[in-house]
């Protein structure tokens, strides 16, 4: 079974170099923005987002993009509204990997509002013909947060360090470090790993507006 493995940038990283990037890296997800947390709905868009995504685009690189949900993330009105602020922030850009929600930091809250949030917003980057994925840690997003039960169908991000995931499983992507060091990339970095080659299965399904084969 192939693996490829890859990271995960934000403004929190500093590259150095793009070229050592798209040569060691099978994939890269940039955050493209999140929930401001300050207004009703409000959001960002990563300071860094359209650089890493011209510089790494323009070699070839595979990369898919995540959206940290806000912190307080509990109606499906709000799963919907973000999604749809995620939307405007990657329109007219091109992935060939997964369009991730990001379920970092909401607060503590009922598993069934957090996950009726989640499928609304997940269901939301459907109707706009993307890949959805969520991104959660194995514990703590996925078993304290969420209803798995309810999140079946949607892949999953699942970050667990020491070990594979053993609670969102099956999953697609498995991030196994925050605290990796790569070519290219000054300071720490996240490390993931996935067995599914996402770009041969995107494009062959006609997602996120690329054409098949």
């Amino acid at each position: 079974m192939a693996e490829y493995y890859g990271i995960d940038i934000s403004s929190f990283n500093r590259v150095t170099n793009y070229d050592l990037i798209a040569k060691e890296q099978d994939f890269v997800i940039i955050r493209a923005g999140g929930a401001d947390n300050k207004t009703p709905h409000g959001f960002y868009r990563d300071r860094k987002f359209e650089e890493y995504y011209n510089e790494l685009s323009s070699r070839g690189v595979p990369l898919g993009a995540y959206y940290l949900a806000a912190k307080k993330f509990f109606t499906a009105e709000d799963g919907r509204i973000q999604a749809q602020n995620f939307m405007g922030l990657i329109r007219g850009k091109k992935f060939n990997m997964p369009i991730v929600l990001d379920l970092e930091v909401p607060d503590a809250g009922s598993q069934t509002k957090v996950t009726d949030a989640s499928v609304s917003f997940l269901e939301t980057i459907e109707s706009h013909g993307y890949y959805a994925m969520v991104y959660a840690s194995d514990i703590s997003g996925f078993i304290e947060r969420l209803d798995l039960s309810k999140l079946q169908r949607f892949d999953k991000w699942v970050a667990r360090y020491g070990c594979m995931p053993k609670n969102a499983v099956p999953f697609g992507i498995w991030q196994s470090s925050s605290k990796g060091i790569v070519p290219g990339i000054a300071g720490n970095v996240d490390l993931n790993m996935t067995f599914n080659d996402y770009p041969d299965i995107i494009t062959k399904a006609r997602l996120n507006h690329l054409e098949g084969r």
